[in-house]
């Protein structure tokens, strides 16, 4: 939370999914030790891309990023929880607004 927090408040460019990625997985590992029969694995994968869902409005890339660091494992969870953070994301005020841009108009055109 702390990486999150520095990346988010500080202003640096990018860094952002794998701070997520890791609170999401805190909070899955939380979840299977408070509910019973909740596997760790399968808890900690769908919390990774629920998380990275809710913070970054982007629920099928999330998913992709979680199953693909397993190689495939879970695909059902992971696709769920990322669809249903994804849902529930507009009732949770992670990040008030975007950064406003502070570079010159028209930087990127060639004279």
């Amino acid at each position: 939370m702390i990486a999150a927090g520095l990346t988010i408040k500080g202003g640096w460019l990018g860094g952002l999914i794998v701070p997520h990625m890791f609170m999401g997985a805190i909070v899955g590992k939380i979840a299977a030790l408070l509910v019973p029969g909740v596997g760790p694995v399968v808890a900690m994968l769908a919390a990774m891309a629920a998380f990275n869902a809710v913070v970054t409005g982007t629920p099928l890339s999330s998913a992709l990023i979680a199953i693909s660091l397993t190689d495939g494992a879970a695909i059902v969870p992971v696709f769920l929880a990322s669809i249903a953070g994804f849902v529930a994301s507009p009732y949770v005020e992670f990040l008030e607004t975007a950064a406003t841009r502070h570079e010159q108009p028209n930087f990127h055109l060639d004279d």
